[in-house]
């Protein structure tokens, strides 16, 4: 009985073990042969991993071939989790060539959520070669491409700078990136179960194609010259900051152009936002007496005027409305020559009433202002110019003055230049060429005409009555010996940062100027903020500025007395550079564009939400462009209603208080944090709202 059940135990353990041994075999059969080349596959793919091959960034150039932006080999560390050895040592080693916290390391690996992790990048050759002694324990290498700025800090903010995967961000390095960045290549990488490789072979890769260099129109010596007397100047006038641009006139080349305070790329996170804001484009300001030239220049074309009729300017004291307005110095019965010479707002106004708001309007709109100018920049605004129906009765007299207006330095050294340039706007740019790896040329920017905004008789004209405000006007501290100089000087009050209304004791002083003013070959603005030691006016502060960069520049050769031969200029009739009129008012953005010479293509009214082309791109004369439009709601009684603009950037709030038809202010500059009245407030067109701005501290504390 015993026996005959170990036999039957035997027999059943002989079954089981004949069905575990065939589900085995055909487990095996299953994995060996039917489904072989899905299991390759994935033990491929456990072993094999692409490794991204950096693509070498494009050199930025100056205007005479100087290596602006160029780059260095560095090393980027990585390891695994599962693979890393001896991690105390590597802690170690890392805290005394890097400087890292001791257990620092330690915490990067253990709180790592994937396997593999970086543990240090952007490292000099000359600690990577001591830290390539620690692949025994995991830790690979990863040659990479390091951005460097020979030049410091000089041209920071037209130049930007990349960020740690060597992305643009701003600047020259953000509008150009495509340009710049070339294409990253990749490899084929063979590693153990832990993650290390251990072979490395391109078969199947392809090779990184090195980024495209970018040639500008920058002078680095006149650059470092620009940033050196406006720093001395905004700290000897004891202002808040300072900016400066300066363009070659017949071309629109920009020579350089800088604000202070400043920053160095090569260090972008010890910055703050404002410091690395190219706030020629982006802040905008209102222009005092620098914008008498444009109300000079409508006066001439409209032959509104003799230079030699005299003009009463009521000892500087005159009541016009319900404001009385005052002049800097007092002066009774003076020539008309004379008014804009020492000045006189009393004076300007008396004749800018002469001229209806819609040619004064038409003028200032036609030298650029209220539009872009389409400098080749990131964040460019577009300022702001009410249209007449929009102007109140002081409006014509606060227009001819420079108040009622606010401008960008960029518009206001363009508009100068178009004066200059016997009447031609040209349109002002930073990058002459972009070549490719192989020395060919993609793309290629000559002088560019935007359009004749006075004949040139009466530019003429104009140009020699700016030049008497420098010899013997309000602007002789600009004078320089053995060079002729036309110019302008500027002072506005500031706008109150809480309550509505001007500052009575803030100010933005500069002045406008070029030379020689036989054959312009530069044209400068200096704009000083708020300066709090000595006489605040642009006589004082921004004229002296100016005088000191032109006269070095001057001295060195950069700019010569001898008349100039003018480089070839493209016709109007070759190319329009299509502007971007998205969220303005269907009429304002069919103005700008019949300005630009191009045909809108659009129905009804309200304000643009989409365009074709887009911005940036250049087309034919009379190309069409078609504008998507959404209805804007219309209220009764002249009342507008303020739209919400709580939070955007300033130059997207500029527009939509502009295509809502609101009258306003601005305080500060960056985003608007504040608004008085309040979103959904009904006010009288002709009442202000007051937006209040400020600068996001995005990397540290200024």
């Amino acid at each position: 009985m015993v026996g005959r059940r170990n036999l039957d135990r035997l027999i059943l353990t002989g079954i089981i073990g004949l069905a575990v041994w065939t589900i085995i075999v055909g487990r095996l059969f299953a994995v060996q042969v039917v489904a072989s080349k899905e299991w390759e596959s994935k033990a491929q793919e456990q072993h094999r991993k692409v490794e991204s091959i950096k693509s070498l960034r494009g050199v930025i150039y100056g205007r005479d071939g100087e290596a602006m932006a160029k780059n260095s080999v560095a090393l980027d560390f990585w390891t695994t989790k599962r693979s890393i050895q001896n991690i105390e040592r590597v802690d170690s080693i890392f805290a005394d060539v890097l400087g890292f916290d001791r257990g620092y390391i330690k915490r990067r690996v253990s709180n790592s959520k994937g396997n593999w992790l970086y543990l240090a990048r952007h490292v000099d050759l000359s600690n990577g070669q001591t830290l390539k002694q620690l692949e025994a324990d995991s830790v690979f290498s990863i040659p990479i491409y390091d951005r460097i700025y020979p030049y410091g800090q000089t041209a920071g903010q037209i130049l930007g700078f990349v960020d740690i995967d060597g992305k643009g961000m701003e600047g020259i390095e953000l509008f150009y990136n495509s340009y710049l960045e070339g294409e990253n290549g990749e490899r084929f990488v063979i590693a153990d179960a832990a993650g290390r490789p251990y072979r490395v072979y391109q078969l199947g890769g392809k090779p990184s194609i090195p980024g495209a260099s970018v040639h500008l129109t920058i002078d680095p010596d006149l650059q470092q010259i620009v940033e050196s007397e406006l720093a001395a100047g905004v700290e000897s006038f004891g202002a808040d900051n300072g900016m400066a641009v300066f363009l070659k006139p017949s071309t629109g080349e920009i020579l350089a152009m800088a604000c202070y305070p400043d920053y160095d790329p090569n260090n972008p996170g010890g910055s703050d936002a404002y410091s690395r804001k190219i706030r020629q484009i982006t802040d905008i300001y209102e222009p005092g007496s620098t914008f008498k030239a444009i109300t000079f220049s409508a006066l001439i074309e409209n032959k509104a005027f003799s230079l030699e009729e005299t003009v009463d300017c009521e000892q500087g004291k005159w009541v016009f409305y319900r404001d009385t307005i005052h002049d800097a110095e007092s002066h009774g019965l003076i020539t008309a020559r004379q008014v804009l010479q020492h000045s006189s707002n009393i004076g300007t106004i008396k004749l800018a009433q002469r001229l209806s708001p819609e040619i004064l309007y038409s003028n200032a709109r036609s030298f650029g202002f209220g539009s872009p100018t389409g400098v080749d920049l990131p964040g460019e605004v577009v300022g702001m110019l009410h249209r007449p129906e929009l102007w109140s009765r002081m409006t014509t007299a606060a227009f001819p003055m420079g108040h009622e207006v606010a401008v960008t330095a960029m518009q206001m050294a363009a508009a100068y230049a178009a004066i200059a340039n016997r009447g031609v706007l040209m349109q002002p740019y930073l990058v002459k060429s972009v070549i490719d790896p192989s020395g060919r040329t993609i793309r290629e920017r000559t002088p560019t005409k935007v359009r004749r905004v006075l004949d040139e008789e009466n530019a003429e004209l104009l140009c020699t009555l700016l030049q008497e405000v420098v010899d013997s006007g309000t602007g002789v501290k600009a004078q320089i010996e053995g060079l002729s100089v036309a110019g302008k000087t500027g002072t506005s009050h500031k706008v109150k940062e809480t309550v509505r209304g001007y500052d009575d004791n803030k100010y933005i002083s500069s002045f406008v100027g070029f030379a020689p003013v036989e054959s312009p070959q530069i044209v400068g603005v200096v704009v000083i903020d708020n300066p709090s030691k000595g006489p605040h006016w642009g006589g004082w502060t921004g004229a002296p500025v100016w005088k000191n960069i032109v006269n070095k520049a001057f001295a060195m050769g950069i700019i010569s007395p001898e008349i100039e031969v003018k480089a070839p200029i493209i016709p109007e009739s070759n190319f329009v550079v299509v502007p971007d009129v998205r969220r303005m008012s269907a009429s304002q953005a069919i103005e700008i564009l019949n300005f630009r010479g191009l045909k809108p293509d659009t129905a009804g009214g309200g304000y643009v939400i989409g365009q074709s082309p887009l911005p940036g791109r250049m087309v034919a004369p009379l190309s069409e462009v078609k504008l998507v439009l959404k209805p804007a709601e219309t209220k009764g009684g002249g009342q507008v209603e303020i739209p919400d603009v709580i939070g955007m950037p300033l130059r997207d709030a500029i527009l939509e208080m502009a295509q809502a038809n609101v009258k306003f202010r601005i305080v500060g500059s960056g985003t608007v944090i504040q608004q008085d009245p309040k979103p959904g407030n009904l006010i009288d067109r002709n009442d202000l709202c007051l937006l209040k701005c400020e600068i996001e501290k995005s990397l540290s504390a200024r």
